[in-house]
């Protein structure tokens, strides 16, 4: 996944899960040294990069 360098951060997700979830997120998020939203972001990129190569 190649991500344009000047994307700015205006789109919103908006999603509801379990507490125990988003605990864990927040935990995850907190051991890497950043915020929730960008360590889902990360994940995200890194989940899209991997299937790419794998197509």
């Amino acid at each position: 996944m190649k991500i344009p360098q000047q994307e700015t951060r205006e789109a919103a997700m908006h999603v509801r899960v379990r507490p125990s979830v988003k605990a864990a997120a927040e935990r995850l998020a907190q051991e890497d040294g950043r915020s929730l939203a960008n360590w889902l972001e990360r994940l995200i990129e890194a989940e899209a990069a991997r299937r790419d190569r794998e197509k």
